[in-house]
C-alpha cells in the first residue's frame, strides 16, 4: 500500500498491508512474514536526508503506524555506477 508519496520531495511511505496488529509504541503494524507485512520509507536520494526521514516518520505516526518496525539501513560504503553509462545504478559491497 502506498501510504504517502511526493515526487517533488522524493519519498514514498509503503506499507505491506493493512495495519491491524497493535504495536509496541501504541500504533498499529502489519502482520509478520512475507505477505501483508512491513513498513518502508523510500527516498530518491543516494544519501540519507535526516529531515526527510523524520518528515515521513511523522506522516507514518500520524497515520497510526507503529514506528518500532522501521529499521535503519546503512548506506555508507556503497559505490554507484556512473548514471550517464548504460549500466543501471547499483550498490556494491566493498
Amino acid at each position: 500500500w502506498v501510504v504517502a508519496y511526493d515526487e517533488t520531495e522524493g519519498y514514498a511511505l509503503i506499507s505491506g498491508g493493512q495495519p491491524t496488529v497493535e504495536g509496541d509504541d501504541g500504533g498499529c503494524r502489519t502482520g509478520t512474514g512475507t505477505n501483508n507485512s512491513g513498513l518502508w520509507i523510500f527516498s530518491r536520494s543516494q544519501e540519507r536526508d535526516e529531515g526527510l526521514i523524520e518528515k515521513v516518520r511523522t506522516i507514518a505516526k500520524t497515520a497510526g503506524f507503529d514506528l518500532s518496525v522501521l529499521n535503519f539501513v546503512e548506506q555508507d560504503g556503497c559505490i554507484y555506477e556512473d548514471e550517464d553509462e548504460d549500466e543501471p545504478v547499483t550498490c556494491v559491497d566493498r
